[in-house]
């Protein structure tokens, strides 16, 4: 009789798991996530500088996903699309012109880190700081976590000191230091200075 029970029980457990095969199982959805190489990924992230270089704040939403968030020091976190296209805009109606240039790319599985010299020219307020019609450089270096083809997750680091030295809204560079606008790529190559 014991015996019956464990066969039973065994031959029920064999069907159970079966369905579960055929059908895809409890974890189908996770399975079905967008799994993208370490080159798309990298083009995800191209097109979102691009996204940023030519002023399209309305594509954001296309770009993110409905849970993203953005880290960065120097501002309060960002939680979802709307509180990001904010955030682009802001940026951009202060420096119209920004642009970004690549300069390194590095990904790994659902990661991709990011170097950058950022220029733009201030025509808006930012912060506060009403527009000084100078020219900024900036190094700026950001990493994100994506997921289903767009960004969940991103933290950013850029040069705010160095911004704020540029437009004259922060303390001056020690003498003899070198020009906060100095792109990190002019500075050091290899380890080494220029």
């Amino acid at each position: 009789m014991c015996t019956r029970r464990i066969m039973a029980s065994a031959l029920a457990l064999t069907f159970v798991l079966a369905g579960l095969a055929i059908t895809g199982g409890p974890f189908a959805a996770a399975q079905e996530a967008t799994v993208m190489t370490v080159e798309e990924n990298k083009a995800l992230v191209h097109r979102w500088v691009e996204l940023w270089n030519t002023g399209n704040v309305d594509a954001v939403g296309e770009f993110v996903t409905p849970d993203y968030v953005r880290h960065d020091p120097n501002g309060p976190t960002v939680h979802g699309p709307e509180a990001e296209q904010q955030l682009v805009a802001m940026y951009l109606a202060a420096f119209p012109d920004l642009r970004f240039t690549i300069e390194h790319l590095v990904a790994e599985g659902d990661t991709v880190a990011g170097r950058y010299t950022a220029r733009g020219t201030h025509r808006g307020e930012l912060l506060g700081i009403p527009p000084t019609g100078k020219q900024v450089t900036l190094a700026v270096m950001e990493v994100y976590r994506l997921t289903d083809g767009k960004i969940a997750e991103q933290w950013v680091t850029m040069d705010a000191l160095g911004l704020l030295q540029q437009l004259g809204a922060g303390p001056a560079p020690a003498p003899g230091s070198e020009p906060a606008q100095a792109p990190i790529s002019h500075r050091v190559h290899n380890g080494n200075p220029r």
